[in-house]
């Protein structure tokens, strides 16, 4: 499906969405992949998951080892990033035209096989701890999460980031065992979409 803006929608079997654009005249291009699981998804004792997960998402998959991943965008020249939000996680690249296969490869393959190991969640953990502490000290950032507690109350909506108690401990064996194919079910669902947009044809 297509409409006058040029955008194209496609619906795969599994549910998940595919939104292109074709921009002639760009040797760049655009993809993305996003979720519909953050932390509105998260009960209180998981809060801070998706964020874990997100950055799990960079330590490899059967195929590729996390340094691979980063030899690779780097010798495309292309940018890798991801982002987790109150009701998505999403990850992205931005590449010349020519290496879009290529990307959309590796990052298919980091969103649904990612091999996510016990020692890699401790270590991830870790990191996300620090990653907390530095958001606590940018006044800019909280004001966003006092006017959602102030907005939503209880719901998790008004959670006040960051949830350091939640991630504290050992969440290893729930993570590595159970969300990630609980993730899976939720994109299986139809929560999970796609989206291109550059000089590559669709």
């Amino acid at each position: 499906m297509s409409d006058s803006s040029g955008h194209r929608l496609t619906t795969l079997p599994s549910g998940v969405r595919v939104v292109t654009e074709a921009v002639p005249g760009v040797r760049s291009a655009a993809l993305g992949f996003f979720v519909a699981t953050g932390s509105v998804t998260e009960p209180a004792e998981q809060a801070g998951w998706s964020h874990l997960l997100e950055h799990l998402l960079f330590r490899g998959t059967a195929r590729y080892g996390s340094a691979e991943i980063d030899e690779l965008f780097d010798g495309m020249g292309a940018e890798l990033n991801a982002g987790t939000g109150r009701e998505s996680t999403s990850i992205y690249s931005r590449v010349l035209d020519q290496h879009l296969e290529r990307a959309f490869d590796v990052v298919a393959d980091m969103v649904w096989r990612p091999a996510i190991t016990a020692p890699d969640v401790a270590s991830e953990q870790e990191i996300v701890l620090e990653d907390l502490a530095m958001y606590e000290d940018d006044p800019q950032d909280q004001v966003f999460d006092l006017l959602g507690e102030a907005t939503f109350g209880e719901h998790p909506l008004g959670r006040v980031e960051p949830p350091e108690v939640a991630l504290e401990g050992p969440p290893a064996a729930p993570v590595v065992d159970g969300e990630p194919a609980r993730a899976r079910r939720r994109a299986a669902a139809g929560a999970a979409g796609v989206a291109g947009r550059g000089g590559a044809g669709e």
